[in-house]
């Protein structure tokens, strides 16, 4: 009878995935680097296909794949060209830059989006993102409380809610017309209460 097939010492050692692994990673690691580099083009079309190309990204990332990606963004400098974004007269470049940081600053997507958070803190990011409550344009708004609802699970985010004087239009926004807009508002208000109500209790 023939010899049982006996697997190669790459295959016994899993170097195909290893290598599969380095691969990919490479792959990923040249992409953000990609994406940083378009968003900080001052040529709005290069921007706008480097934001699209995060978006479709973070949109086939889970676990901890979305945390490496997430992890690689940071470490190849997204912070301050999205926060630059953020105040951006192109309300569609503004509208991509507020969902690719409602998604980057979600526990669910990152579970150490704490450093993106604190990131966007330190590059000033706050004051555009908080002035976003004010814009005419609706989808602004709605991404904007969006991303404020995962951001105010931070306990600094809360704070700076407060400081900055947002709060009453976040309250007003929680009664809104717009669904997507007062589920968000409110849900921004429930996280800074849990956030807040935690430091009384310590």
């Amino acid at each position: 009878p023939a010899a049982d097939a006996r697997p190669t010492v790459a295959e016994d050692l899993g170097l195909d995935e290893l290598v599969a692994a380095n691969r990919a990673m490479r792959q990923a690691m040249l992409q953000a680097v990609q994406v940083v580099a378009a968003l900080r083009s001052e040529e709005a079309e290069q921007q706008d296909e480097g934001l699209t190309l995060l978006l479709e990204t973070l949109g086939v990332s889970f676990g901890d794949d979305a945390k490496v990606l997430c992890q690689l963004l940071r470490d190849s400098g997204v912070v301050p060209p999205l926060a630059s974004l953020l105040a951006d007269a192109d309300p569609v470049l503004r509208t991509k830059a507020l969902l690719v940081l409602g998604n980057i600053c979600s526990d669910a997507v990152d579970a150490d989006s704490a450093y993106t958070k604190e990131a966007l803190l330190q590059e000033g990011a706050d004051r555009p993102l908080f002035a976003c409550l004010d814009s005419t344009d609706e989808a602004t708004v709605a991404l904007t409380c969006a991303a404020l609802q995962n951001l105010c699970h931070d306990l600094r985010w809360a704070q700076k809610a407060i400081t900055l004087g947002a709060v009453p239009r976040i309250e007003q926004l929680a009664t809104d017309s717009n669904a997507d807009v007062a589920r968000y508002a409110a849900g921004t208000l429930r996280n800074m209460k849990v956030r807040l109500d935690e430091v009384k209790a310590s």
